[in-house]
């Protein structure tokens, strides 16, 4: 059984001994939550109901922070629950996840979402109606970038020349899936390793049969 503590909500100033305990005490990580800019005025429906936090919340860069706890710790292992992937280019994406993952030593897991806050998208001039079909195309990439150290796009929103992505990380970068809705579900067996449920009843009909390979890897993962 693993043991992992969810930091969504908590003070930034509480994060450095709630890691410090965390490893002390043996828990298999930490989950860090990602906004990247929070509207004074939010309209977009929270899902799940009521939102665990305001706007004047802390959100600390989540790639900054866990480099910064992985420094400090030697067995502790760090999630996003979820990073805004549609949020970001791929390329800034593809760099700040793999330099965590080295200076980590490969305990590093990138924790997916699309998002739901339109406020938000909008304030970075992000489009919030394709954020489905640009996280697909973003996922592969970072894949790409993480397992071969360069990386070339050309697909219908992300089209680039072959690049150079240094560091390289030295093991695999999981790739955990979050989300209740069936296309995540589905985004999880197709391009994922694993899925990040909340706490909520998921009921949906199967989609696809994932691979022997892909369920064999696969981690249904609770924070």
């Amino acid at each position: 059984m693993q043991y992992w503590i969810n930091l969504i909500g908590v003070p930034y100033d509480h994060l450095f001994p709630i890691a410090d305990e965390a490893e002390r005490l043996g828990f298999t990580g930490l989950a860090l939550a990602d906004h990247l800019a929070v509207p004074t005025l939010i309209e977009s429906p929270y899902p799940g109901g009521v939102r665990p936090w305001t706007e004047t919340d802390d959100w600390p860069d989540v790639w900054v922070m866990i480099g910064a706890m992985a420094a400090r710790t030697t067995r502790l292992r760090f999630v996003t629950n979820v990073y805004i992937v549609p949020m970001r280019h791929p390329l800034i994406t593809a760099k700040a996840v793999a330099t965590a993952s080295v200076i980590s030593d490969g305990r590093v897991v990138f924790g997916a979402g699309i998002g739901w806050m339109i406020e938000e998208f909008d304030s970075a001039a992000a489009s919030f109606r394709t954020r489905g079909k640009r996280t697909n195309e973003i996922i592969r990439i970072l894949r790409d970038a993480w397992d071969t150290g360069r990386v070339t796009a050309d697909d219908t929103h992300y089209r680039f020349a072959e690049v150079n992505l240094r560091p390289q990380p030295a093991s695999r970068i999981p790739i955990w899936i979050g989300g209740h809705s069936e296309a995540a579900v589905e985004r999880a067996a197709k391009l994922g390793d694993g899925w990040i449920s909340g706490a909520a009843s998921l009921r949906v009909r199967p989609l696809i049969q994932p691979s022997p390979s892909l369920a064999a890897r696969s981690t249904a993962a609770s924070l």
